[in-house]
Parts: structure tokens; C-alpha cells; sequence
């Protein structure tokens, strides 16, 4: 199967087309857990405050469904914080498909991760028959297979006919920068793993991606990892967690692992993207135009496309309220120094492993 990634025309082996005892470049799924759990906050947010007669119709009609879909630092955590308080709002609840929500019992009910995809009957249906809402996120995997899952909804009958999707996604580099600052002081448990399975393996990968011997049909980690002196600490059996790996490297060096990491999850990106063109049920939108002047146009193009209760422009008002508010919170990376930012930016987008990895074109999958 043909994946396509944008820029040089150049075919480079595939990250899955790999020999048994080889890395790929990491799936993001295979460090950061299925269902990993977030906590997010409402009892001190402020930005709807005063208007809630207004936020409570930002949801779906009453013949509509919606799927709400993100990736990893593509916008996850705006999108569940915005939707959570409008069902709050309506006395309702959206349902959650990869993403764990502690707290009280309500909430863990509005789980649908036992399907094998968002799309997957628990999901849309236990979503028609609540507020009509499908929250993912790891989104991007699931997007290309969706079809045959909503024609087997819409073959059924039900009073939410109309499915609507909107899709929060960012450009390439920007995800690896937000990454790689994020995880490199990561709040989340899994970051400080020393010993699990998981982490292991990532340590064993990371090793052999380095040797050209072993790693033969498989991506290589950047030059400036293997060459680092920092690289002959590390091996399997090293108690270090993901985070104290990136910690090991100065920053132009570490980056480059976070975007081996995270290949599979930009490929995954390209290839939802990509079949999202043309759906007229489906809109995508660009997290870092949300968080900049261009919020308010983004957001109501969204809602639009979505045809909500409420005002579109209300709604992105509100929502874009709350995107200020949350860019000062824990899962987010935009107080860095902007050095720091353009320095990292700058470093990928000369880096001739991003040219010939990231942006290679026609790359064959096994």
C-alpha cells in the first residue's frame, strides 16, 4: 500500500517494513498508553462564566452527530475541555473513545474504548442516544477506515442521521516542537516509567536504530543521536524513562528523537488528512491558528461546518476564550522561550533527516 507524505518524490523503506529484531520509528501509541489518562480541570476555569445560556447551544441538534477527533498535541486537550463543559452545560455527556477521564462513575461511563475504532457501534450509537458527541483522540489512525463504519450506522435507524466531523490537526514540525518540549518536562506518569514494557522496548529500538548492521529496512535514528555522547549510556536494560532520554541531549539533539518517535503519528496525520479532502460532512482545522490571531475565523469556519444549536461565531468566541485561557495550563508548551522555539523550528526544517524521512513521497509499506 502507497502512503503518501508530503515533499521529495524520493521512495526510503517504510518504518513498519522492518526484520523482527529492528525498530520502526515508534508509533505513538506504543510509549504513551491506549486510554492514557488526563486530568483536566473545570472547577477554576472561568471562560464561559456569564455565559452559559450561550455556551449550552454549541452542541449538536437533535438529528445531528458529531465526532470530534485529535492527535497528540494537535488539540486534544481544548477540544474535551470545550465540549465537557458544554454537555456539563446540558446535563448530558459526550462520549470518549482512547482517553481515560478520572473522577466519579458518571464519568468513567461515558468511555467507548472497547471498540477497535471510535467509529465502532458502542461509540457512534452509545453517542446517538446521549448528548451526540464522539470525542477521540489518537484520531488520525482511525479516519481512513471510517467509511464502512458510518454506512453501517446511517444503515440503521436512528434519530442522529446527520454525522458531522470535525478534525484538529497541525503542521509536521510544530507537532514534533510541541512534543519535545512537552515531554521533555512531561506531567503525565508514563513519561517517568523506568521499567516497563513499553519503555524497554522503545530503549532496545532506540539502540538498534543506531547500528547500521541491525537496522537494515528500518528508520534511523538522526546521526547527531548516534554520534552524541550521551548515546553510549544508553542501552535495554538502563533505568531511564522517556523523558530522562530526551534530558540526556541538548535540545537540538533530543528534538531529533522526538521526531523519530512520532513519524508514525504524522504519517497517520497525512494519511487522514488526505482523505478528508472533499468530504462534505467533514472539517479540519489547524490547533496553531486557534491559538493565534486567526482563532475566531477557524473556530466559527468549524462550527459552521458542524451546524450547531448556537451561534457559530458565539460559539467560537467561546471557544477560543478558552483556548486563551488553557495555553497557560500544564499540557501546554507555549511558554518556552521563543528562542528556544525558533531555534528548534529552524533546526528541523534544515535537518537533512527530516528531508529524507518526514517528507519523502511514495514510501511502501509492507
Amino acid at each position: 500500500m502507497l502512503l503518501q507524505l508530503a515533499g521529495l518524490a524520493t521512495a526510503v523503506p517504510a518504518p513498519s517494513q522492518l526484520a523482527t529484531a529492528v525498530p520502526s520509528s515508534y508509533h505513538f501509541g506504543s510509549l504513551i498508553p491506549v486510554n492514557f489518562s488526563l486530568t483536566l480541570s473545570t472547577s477554576s476555569s472561568t471562560w464561559w462564566t456569564g455565559h452559559e445560556d450561550e455556551l449550552v447551544r454549541c452542541r449538536p441538534k437533535d438529528d445531528a452527530l458529531w465526532f470530534i477527533g485529535a492527535d497528540h498535541k494537535t488539540g486534544t486537550v481544548l477540544l474535551l475541555s470545550f465540549f465537557q463543559q458544554v454537555m456539563a452545560l446540558a446535563e448530558s455527556s459526550a462520549l470518549i473513545y482512547d482517553l481515560s477521564l478520572p473522577g466519579e462513575d458518571s464519568q468513567a461511563k461515558q468511555q467507548c474504548e472497547a471498540e477497535e475504532s471510535p467509529f465502532g457501534p458502542s461509540c457512534l450509537f452509545g453517542a446517538a442516544s446521549k448528548g451526540g458527541i464522539v470525542m477521540a483522540t489518537h484520531a488520525a489512525q482511525h479516519i481512513p477506515g471510517r467509511q464502512s463504519w458510518i454506512d453501517a450506522y446511517r444503515g440503521h435507524r436512528t434519530n442522529r442521521t446527520h454525522l458531522r466531523l470535525a478534525y484538529s490537526s497541525r503542521k509536521p514540525l510544530e507537532v514534533i516542537r510541541s512534543s519535545y518540549l512537552y515531554h521533555v518536562d512531561c506531567p503525565e506518569p508514563w513519561c517517568a516509567d523506568r521499567s516497563g514494557s513499553d519503555i524497554q522496548a522503545f530503549r532496545h529500538d532506540m539502540v538498534a536504530a543506531c547500528d547500521p548492521e541491525r537496522c537494515i529496512g528500518c528508520v534511523p535514528l538522526d546521526q547527531s543521536v548516534c554520534s552524541h555522547a550521551a548515546f553510549r549510556t544508553i542501552s535495554p536494560d538502563a533505568p531511564l524513562s522517556y523523558q530522562e532520554l530526551l534530558q540526556k541531549f541538548p535540545a537540538r539533539v533530543g528534538i531529533m528523537v522526538e521526531a523519530w518517535h512520532m513519524l508514525d503519528q504524522l504519517q497517520d496525520m497525512r494519511e487522514a488528512l488526505s482523505t478528508l479532502e472533499g468530504d462534505q460532512s467533514a472539517v479540519t482545522v489547524d490547533l496553531d491558528t486557534i491559538m493565534g490571531s486567526g482563532c475566531q475565523a477557524e473556530m466559527t469556519r468549524m462550527f459552521q461546518s458542524l451546524d450547531s444549536y448556537g451561534s457559530p461565531a458565539a460559539c467560537a468566541r467561546l471557544a477560543c476564550a478558552d483556548a486563551i485561557e488553557g495555553s497557560s495550563g500544564s499540557h501546554s508548551t507555549s511558554d518556552a522561550p521563543e528562542a528556544l522555539t525558533e531555534m528548534l523550528l529552524q533546526h528541523l526544517g534544515e535537518s537533512e533527516w527530516v528531508r529524507n524521512w518526514l517528507k519523502a513521497t511514495n514510501t511502501q509499506r509492507s
